[in-house]
């Protein structure tokens, strides 16, 4: 065994650990037969002049030693004043993986790293001290402590130490976190403030007087970290804490007084009339960032319904700041059950406003006082007849929410605006109509459908969703409106007349098979493949009339309709559909080869048997010159005339389709 042992030794000299580690003795790993030895091993690689074989070893040791083992322990102890930074990190995650939790040898060792001349080591040990040290270990915090004058960066590893090992109240470490706050870094104030928030007792004088004196910091992070410490160690309601924000509403520098403002809000109580009067002078304040900042605290300062503050806040929805228009309208929401005159004629004011957020918010607002006040909807209605495009697309807005409560006056004024000049507007309207209208609603699906002629493509395509939203099922209008869209020139309506037809008419719909049937023979190519799309879709699966429509395209003078005929046929019924079989199958003694063609490769896909089963390649090749009546050795003859020429072009096309077939493409085209 000692020999065994000695060889562990020597292989770490020379070799890389993994070496060690994967080494086996039978169906046994050393790691398992020798583990005190592997240890010792990779000890000894810790000092290898290569930084990442040192690495390497204490990330092993984590794999390989035993929580609480002395050896891997020191070794981790020993890695934490490396070099390397790299190296120290690993260090503090093995410490944190084999070493007890408030044993104090460990602590010691860790602590008297601290006296280490380089600033890295000492954070590092500061990390490491954060997992050893059990809360309350007065050697480990008084260490911390003195750690508070060193370099930047070890001034910050040391507060967060004390927020994690110093117990709440402990007044010594309260003292010195609060030399902090003054720190020439606004990263260390601010995080020392934070930590004064999590140690200091609640209602602490000295802590709430360091807090509130860093309301007036330069750095807008610390000034927010004060507000919060106060938050935290301040009691609500406390005057004295109360009185000392207060003071910052008349600094000079507007970022402390906006701080003071809502920092009363955590420290007030709702309805604190004192409080609620010195907040609301700074509504005048002549900085809007103040005035915004006041308008949000008088939300969650003050007792709703107030007349006098609603009318304050009132004033302040002809600010010349955007921000401000924008916080009062939220503020009234809040306060206000129903708005004053003033306020009604500002907030429609402010609906023909150049910025669109202050449009938008004087339009959710009217409409959230729109239950209690019918001035309300007259407001929006006859904002509909402004100039100003935007201020109509707002009104809409607006309306459309009134119009869900049941409001006739709002939805006829909706209506009168469908032929509106601004395709923004007439896009709104006809969504609010697809929402507010009843279904089977004769007169809205007549407004829908007189959109299809709306010169936008997008008026028309938002008159397809909105004619599917108010039709019922089964309506002939509707109906007669989307097939119609079957035919238009623009290829996204009559993708959106194909979805109509698919949503309105019920499967074998006589009236709408008929229309779409008569679409394969369009003269337009597009609208001979919607109609067949159409077809798929809606059309039942014994339906005779639509197969034998969709069989007589197969001699459509135009290859890719043959083939898209061919291609529906056997989407519409399947394998060994004995109708479909016969229907195609007439075809084959046609007098064009290319219409042969085309039902030879129908008839590929839709017979079941061995031809099938061997390939719609290889069958329709065969088939195909079978009917042609022309032996292999003569297929390059098939260009000399332009019908045969027209045979051969379809013959590709099905070859490349039976290719795709047989590699599993659900849809050849």
């Amino acid at each position: 065994m000692a020999e065994l042992d000695g060889a562990i030794v020597i292989l770490a000299r020379h070799y890389p650990y993994e070496t060690i580690f994967h080494l086996r003795v039978g169906r046994r790993k050393f790691k398992d037969l020798l583990q005190p030895a592997t240890v010792t091993a990779l000890a000894l690689r810790t000092k290898h002049p290569e930084p990442t074989a040192r690495r390497e070893a204490l990330r092993t040791l984590g794999r390989v030693a035993e929580k609480g083992e002395c050896l891997a322990v020191s070794v981790a102890i020993e890695s934490l004043v490396d070099d390397m930074g790299e190296v120290r990190s690993e260090a503090v995650q093995l410490l944190r993986q084999l070493a007890e939790r408030g044993n104090p040898d460990v602590v010691a060792k860790v602590s008297a790293c601290l006296s280490h001349d380089d600033a890295r080591v000492k954070y590092t040990a500061l990390q490491a001290l954060c997992q050893l040290a059990e809360r309350g270990d007065d050697g480990a915090v008084e260490t911390v402590c003195g750690c508070l004058r060193e370099d930047t960066s070890v001034r910050r590893a040391a507060l967060q130490a004390l927020a994690q090992l110093a117990n709440r109240g402990n007044q010594h470490v309260v003292d010195a976190v609060s030399t902090c706050v003054v720190d020439a870094h606004c990263g260390v104030r601010r995080l020392a403030l934070q930590v004064l928030g999590d140690i200091a007792d609640s209602g602490d004088r000295r802590a709430v007087a360091v807090a509130s004196d860093r309301l007036e910091d330069g750095n807008p992070g610390v000034r927010c970290a004060a507000a919060i410490a106060l938050h935290a160690i301040a009691a609500r309601g406390d005057p004295h804490t109360i009185e000392l924000v207060a003071l910052r509403l008349n600094h000079e520098s507007h970022d402390v007084r906006s701080s003071a403002v809502l920092a009363l809000v955590d420290l007030a109580d709702r309805g604190n009339a004192e409080v609620v009067m010195k907040v609301l002078d700074c509504l005048d304040d002549p900085e809007a960032s103040v005035r915004a900042a006041t308008l949000r605290a008088l939300g969650q300062l003050v007792e709703n319904g107030d007349p006098k503050i609603i009318a304050r806040v009132s004033a302040r929805l002809d600010d010349q700041e955007a921000d401000v228009r924008c916080e009062a309208m939220g503020t009234l929401r809040l306060l206000a059950r129903a708005p004053n005159t003033v306020a009604i004629d500002a907030m429609t004011r402010n609906l023909e406003h150049a910025n669109r957020q202050v449009r938008e918010l004087a339009a959710e607002t009217l409409v959230h006082f729109a239950r209690e006040d019918a001035q309300v909807v007259d407001v929006l209605c006859a904002s509909l007849d402004s100039e100003n495009h935007e201020v109509r697309l707002a009104a809409v807005s607006a309306l459309g929410t009134i119009v869900n409560w049941g409001s006739e006056q709002a939805s006829v004024a909706l209506r009168g605006h469908l032929e509106d000049p601004n395709v923004e507007v007439r896009k709104a309207v006809l969504r609010t109509l697809a929402k507010s209208a009843e279904k089977g609603d004769q007169h809205a699906i007549g407004m829908a459908s007189a959109c299809f002629e709306d010169t936008s493509a997008d008026i028309r395509l938002e008159a397809i969703d909105a004619l599917v939203n108010i039709s019922c099922q089964d309506n002939q209008h509707a109906i007669t409106a989307a097939v119609a869209c079957l035919e238009h020139k623009d290829f996204s309506v009559r993708s959106a007349g194909v979805e109509a037809l698919s949503r309105l008419a019920d499967d074998g719909d006589p009236r709408v098979l008929e229309a779409l049937c008569t679409c394969i023979h369009h003269t337009d190519k597009m609208v001979r493949n919607a109609g067949l799309q159409a077809l798929v879709q809606i059309s039942s699966d014994d339906d005779r009339q639509v197969m034998a429509a969709v069989s007589s395209a197969l001699e459509h003078p135009d290859s890719e309709v043959r083939l898209w005929a061919a291609d529906t046929i056997v989407r519409l019924a399947g394998q060994g559909d004995s109708y479909a079989i016969s229907v195609v199958s007439l075809r084959l003694g046609h007098s064009d080869p290319a219409v042969r063609l085309a039902a030879q490769s129908a008839l590929a896909r839709l017979e079941v048997g061995p031809d099938v089963q061997e390939g719609a390649f290889g069958f329709a090749l065969r088939q195909s010159l079978a009917v042609v009546n022309t032996p292999l050795s003569r297929l390059a003859g098939f260009v000399q005339g332009e019908q045969v020429s027209s045979a051969m072009e379809d013959t590709f096309k099905t070859f490349q389709t039976g290719f795709l077939l047989n590699a599993g493409d659900p849809d050849p085209r």
